[in-house]
């Protein structure tokens, strides 16, 4: 297999993006085998970069606050 088979572009750019969605899983607190799912690629284009993305899309990240909850309504005697 050749350098220009597109099974080793595919191959080669997973594994250039491993090592960063690794570092972003750890620092966000989650497990950097999330990482992984960048393999799935070699099944479905981008469909791995996608499920990789899954995992911090409903993360709740740590340095944003949580949304404020609004004031409960103030009953007044009539």
């Amino acid at each position: 297999m050749s350098l220009h088979h597109p099974a080793m572009a595919l191959l080669l750019g997973t594994l250039l993006l491993l090592w960063p969605f690794m570092r972003i899983y750890r620092r966000v607190g989650l497990s950097p085998l999330w990482a992984l799912l960048l393999l799935a690629s070699f099944g479905v284009p981008f469909l791995g970069l996608l499920l990789a993305l899954l995992p911090l899309t409903f993360k709740h990240w740590p340095n944003f606050p949580a949304p404020a909850k609004p004031p409960a309504p103030v009953k007044r005697p009539i």
